[in-house]
């Protein structure tokens, strides 16, 4: 007898069941998008944010190269998008810290 099942494979198993996308749902993701952003210190963010969102420092820094690039429609390359994503990641940290951390706050 063949079995077709991946309790054959894994053995005794109870998978979750689906349950339909809801309000309920939103809220945990909000839930553990604040806890996440909680556990990051702000020691840490802020000269990421500083120093690696902002250099190089001369002629212009990266990020507002980027960004102009961007704007313009001229963000083409993959070197280019790379920068964009290097260089912007600690700001959207910093964003995404303050956006959380505020509705943590007031709830």
């Amino acid at each position: 007898m063949r079995c077709y099942s991946l309790t054959c494979f894994a053995g005794e198993f109870n998978y979750p069941r689906l349950q339909p996308v809801g309000f309920g749902d939103r809220l945990i993701k909000e839930i553990m998008m604040s806890k996440f952003f909680e556990q990051i210190p702000w020691v840490l963010l802020i000269p990421a944010a500083l120093l690696l969102g902002l250099a190089p420092f001369w002629p212009e820094p990266h990020l507002l190269e980027k960004l102009r690039l961007l704007i313009g429609g001229q963000l083409v390359r993959p070197v280019d998008i790379f920068d964009l994503i290097l260089h912007g990641t600690p700001w959207l940290f910093v964003l995404g810290k303050l956006l959380f951390g505020r509705q943590a706050a007031s709830k």
